[in-house]
C-alpha cells in the first residue's frame, strides 16, 4: 500500500498557511496508521550527502600557539549520499552508500559500519533500482523480528523511486509506504528534525581530524572507515527517538508544534 500527499502547484516553496494545510492533510492520512502501532513498527528513510573535505583551511598549531591555516588541496568535493534509517523506538537500521560512478571496488566497501551495503550510480544519487535494492536486502531483512501489524516506512524523494516491483513487495512484505509531501521533511522528516544536525558537526569534526593527519580529502577508499565513526559516535537510539517525536508521528500527535525553533539540538 502506498498512501502520498500532493502539493497543489504554486510558486516556490509554500507559505505557512499551505505548509499547516499540507501537514493537516498527511496527519489525517497518518492517523488511521501510527496511533495503533507500536514504536518498533514505524521506519523512516532519509540521505545524507556528505563531502570528502572540509572548508578550504583548517588551524594546524597547538593549542595557545598562534594561529596558523593550512590549506587543504584535492579534490574531495563530490559528495557522497548516505541512506540512513531507524525505527521511533530507537533502531538504527545499517547505512546504505551511494558511489558516484560506474566501478564498485573492494577498498571503497571496506572497514564501514556494521552491516552496510555499496552500490553506484550514475550521478551518485539513490534512485529507483537503488531505493528497490535497500528496500529488499536492508529493510526486510533487518526488520524481520517485527511481526503482527504492517511496518510503516516513512519516505522522502522523487517519484522515481516507486515502482510497480517496490509496491509490490510492500504488499507482499506487509509494509505500507508513506511518502512525505515536497517541501514539508524540515516539518515532517525526522532525520531531518534531529539526526542530521549532530551528524553534520560530528562529520565535520572527522573531516578536520583526517586532515590534519594526512593532508588531504577524505578518499574514497577511507571513506567507510570514517562512516563507521560517525555512526558509532553520532546515531544514538535517543536521538532517533527525538526526531520521531518532534514530528508527532510516534507517539502519534497530531498537535505538536513543528516550528523550526523546536528542533532538537543536540550537539556532540
Amino acid at each position: 500500500m502506498v498512501r502520498h500527499c500532493k502539493k497543489k502547484e504554486g510558486t516556490g516553496r509554500a507559505n505557512l498557511s499551505n505548509s499547516q494545510a499540507m501537514v493537516d492533510a498527511y496527519i489525517a492520512v497518518m492517523n488511521g496508521h501510527m496511533s495503533a502501532n507500536p514504536a518498533s513498527k514505524h521506519y523512516g528513510i532519509n540521505k545524507k550527502s556528505l563531502l570528502r573535505r572540509t572548508n578550504g583551511e583548517i588551524p594546524v598549531n597547538a593549542q595557545g600557539a598562534k594561529r596558523v591555516n593550512q590549506h587543504i588541496g584535492g579534490s574531495g568535493r563530490e559528495q557522497i549520499t548516505v541512506n540512513c534509517s531507524g525505527s521511533a523506538s530507537g533502531k538504527v537500521l545499517p547505512s546504505y552508500i551511494v558511489y558516484k560512478g560506474k566501478n564498485l571496488y573492494e577498498a571503497r566497501r571496506t572497514g564501514g559500519p556494521d552491516g552496510a551495503c555499496y552500490t553506484t550510480s550514475e550521478k551518485g544519487w539513490m534512485e529507483g533500482p537503488q531505493f528497490l535494492v535497500w528496500f529488499s536486502k536492508l529493510f526486510l531483512t533487518n526488520t524481520e523480528d517485527v511481526s503482527g501489524k504492517p511496518r510503516i516506512l516513512i519516505f522522502n524523494g522523487h517519484l522515481s523511486r516507486l515502482s510497480y516491483a517496490l509496491v509490490q513487495k510492500a504488499i507482499e512484505n506487509n509494509v505500507v509506504l508513506l511518502r512525505l509531501p515536497a517541501h514539508l521533511t524540515h516539518l515532517l522528516q525526522p532525520f531531518d528534525r534531529a539526526v542530521f544536525r549532530p551528524v553534520k558537526l560530528k562529520w565535520q569534526q572527522l573531516l578536520v581530524k583526517f586532515a590534519r593527519t594526512h593532508r588531504g580529502p577524505v578518499g574514497k577508499k577511507d571513506f567507510p572507515c570514517q562512516l563507521k565513526k560517525l555512526y558509532e559516535e553520532s546515531f544514538e537510539p535517543e536521538t532517533i527517538k527525538a526526531g520521531s517525536s518532534s514530528t508527532g508521528i510516534y507517539p502519534f500527535n497530531p498537535l505538536v508544534d513543528r516550528t523550526t525553533s523546536n528542533r532538537h539540538t543536540a550537539t556532540i
